[in-house]
C-alpha cells in the first residue's frame, strides 16, 4: 500500500486532531513517495501531537509535542546524513512512536525521498541496489537483515539510525561484514519527553555523545538524587513536551546519568531505573544484559531490577528457551561483574516495546 505523497497530505486532513496519517498505520508495511523528489519546505500547522511512553520504566504516560517541534527535529536528523544522503529509506521503527514518527514518517519528507517501512512480522523486500540507502533501525533490525548482507553491502553509501543507548551484538556483527568506509551507523540519544538530545556515529572517541545543535546542558547539571559521580543529565531545548495537562518545560532532567566532557559532549554512564547496587557496587543492567546476549544460548534475555529484603536492591535474569548449559554460561558473565542474580528466572517471552525495550519496572 503506498502513502500519499503530496505534502499538504502529511498533516492528515481530515483525520483526528492531533494525529499523523502515517501514525494510525504502524501495523502494515507502507510506502511513501514523498514530494516527488523534492524536499518539502512547507510550514506546519499549529496544534499539538499526542504520544505515549511505552511503559518500560513505569505506568505508561501521555505527552504532547507541537507540529513545529516534530518538524524540526525531522530537520536535524536530514543534517546528520550528510554528505550521505540517501535517496531511498527502510524504516522499521513504528510511526506511532516518537522515533518513527520523525525518522520513518516525516525524514524521508525533509529530504524528498522514497521512504518503505516494514512493519513488525512483515517480510523484507528485495532492498534497493545501487543507491545511498537509510536503514531506520531498532534492535531487532539487526538479526532481521543478515539474511540480506550481500544487498546492503551493494550501497555506494549505507547508514543505520538507531536511538537507544545500548546497541545489540547483532549490530556489531553486521557492521563488521561490511565495508567500515561505506557503511556507518548514528545513534541518536533521546526519549519521548525530550526528543533528540545528543547524537554520536560509531567509532567515536571513547563513545562520546555530541549535544544536537539546539540542545545545551542546563545551567544546574547536578540533580538532587545523583548516584556517585554521575549526575543525571539535565538539559535545555526548544523541543521538550509538554505532560498531558501541563506546559511546556524550559530544561528537564532525563533519568540518564552521565559524565560531562567539555561544553557540548558526555559519557553515557547508565539509566537510573536500570542501575542497581549490590553490595556497594553499582551495576548497569543494561551493561550486564548485552554481554549475557552475546555469551548465553537462548531465544531472549532481560535483566530485571528487583526489590531484595536483605540487599535492598538486586536482579532477576530472566531467560526465555534456554540452552541446556545457560547456568553455567551465565554463571561465568556474572562472576566477571563481580555480582549475583538474585534468581534465574525461565519464561515464555519476555515482553518489549515496539522499538526493543523490556517492558517492567522494579519488582518485589
Amino acid at each position: 500500500m503506498t502513502a500519499p505523497g503530496p505534502a499538504a497530505r502529511l498533516w492528515a486532513p481530515g483525520h483526528q486532531a492531533g494525529v499523523l496519517a502515517f501514525m494510525e498505520r504502524a501495523a502494515e508495511s507502507w510506502t511513501a513517495d514523498w514530494c516527488g523528489g523534492a524536499p518539502a519546505t512547507f510550514a506546519p500547522p499549529d496544534g499539538d501531537v499526542e504520544f505515549r511512553t511505552s511503559g518500560s520504566t513505569g505506568q505508561p504516560r501521555t505527552w504532547w509535542r507541537t507540529y513545529s517541534q516534530m518538524w524540526a527535529e525531522a530537520g536535524l536528523i536530514a543534517d546528520l546524513l550528510t554528505p550521505a544522503r540517501p535517496v531511498e529509506i527502510v524504516s522499521f521503527a513504528p510511526p506511532s512512536h516518537l522515533y518513527g514518527a520523525l525518522s520513518t514518517g516525516l525524514l524521508g519528507a525533509r529530504l524528498g525521498v522514497r521512504t518503505r517501512y516494514v512493519a513488525p512480522g512483515r517480510p523484507i523486500d528485495a532492498l534497493p541496489v545501487g543507491a545511498n540507502l537509510l536503514v531506520v533501525a531498532i534492535p531487532s533490525t539487526f538479526t532481521l537483515l543478515r539474511a540480506h548482507t550481500e544487498q546492503l553491502a551493494a550501497a555506494p553509501r549505507l547508514t543505520f539510525l538507531h536511538s537507544t543507548a545500548m546497541l545489540p551484538t547483532a549490530a556489531e556483527e553486521l557492521l563488521g561484514a561490511l565495508d567500515p568506509t561505506r557503511a556507518r551507523l548514528i545513534e541518536i540519544f533521546g526519549s519521548t519527553e525530550t526528543g533528540g538530545i545528543a547524537t554520536r556515529t560509531r567509532g567515536d572517541e571513547a563513545g562520546r555523545w555530541t549535544l544536537m545543535p539546539d540542545v545545551s546542558f542546563a545551567d544546574a547539571a547536578v540533580a538532587e538524587d545523583h548516584t556517585d559521580e554521575d549526575p543525571r543529565l539535565t538539559v535545555r531545548s526548544p523541543r521538550l513536551a509538554r505532560p498531558a495537562g501541563g506546559v511546556f518545560p524550559i530544561r528537564w532532567t532525563t533519568d540518564d546519568h552521565v559524565r560531562r566532557l567539555g561544553e557540548r559532549q558526555f559519557a553515557f554512564a547508565g539509566r537510573r531505573d536500570r542501575l542497581v547496587k549490590v553490595n556497594g557496587r553499582r551495576i548497569d543492567l543494561d551493561h550486564l544484559t548485552a554481554t549475557l546476549v552475546a555469551r548465553v544460548s537462548c531465544a531472549d534475555l532481560a535483566c530485571v531490577p528487583v526489590r531484595d529484603a536483605v540487599r535492598g536492591e538486586g536482579f532477576d535474569i530472566h531467560v526465555a528457551e534456554p540452552g541446556s548449559e545457560v547456568h553455567q554460561q551465565i554463571a561465568a558473565v556474572v562472576q566477571e561483574f563481580g555480582v549475583l542474580p538474585r534468581a534465574i528466572r525461565r519464561v515464555s517471552k519476555i515482553a518489549r516495546s515496539a522499538t526493543g525495550k523490556t517492558l517492567g519496572g522494579m519488582r518485589g
